[in-house]
């Protein structure tokens, strides 16, 4: 995740899951901090529609420890984006950055 259209992205597609209470995505610190009601909605389902945008959920945070999120394909992205608290690969730049020109985040090369 490398700029503010990655955030969006991320932050917009997390939200329609439903059962999402927040979602804060910093491509700064290259992590997105999720908040959502576990009875509604569960980490898998948080990590799959991570990874529709293209971006690679890794780990996720609980009480501290950093737990590995496993069983997740992307087709697109490579670098990660740490944290539910998820961490996430990208290497697509869809977010425009010139790295794949994708173009999913309403911009291209």
């Amino acid at each position: 995740m490398t700029c503010k259209a990655c955030e969006a992205t991320i932050e917009k597609v997390v939200l329609e899951t439903g059962g999402v209470g927040s979602v804060k995505a910093s491509s700064e610190k290259k992590n997105a901090l999720i908040s959502f009601d576990k009875t509604q909605i569960d980490r898998e389902t948080i990590a799959k529609a991570i990874a529709t945008t293209g971006y690679k959920p890794v780990a996720y945070i609980q009480d501290g420890k950093t737990i590995p999120i496993t069983g997740i394909k992307v087709s697109k992205h490579t670098l990660d984006l740490p944290s539910v608290n998820v961490q996430s690969k990208c290497g697509g730049g869809k977010c425009g950055s010139s790295k794949c020109g994708a173009g999913k985040c309403g911009t291209s090369k």
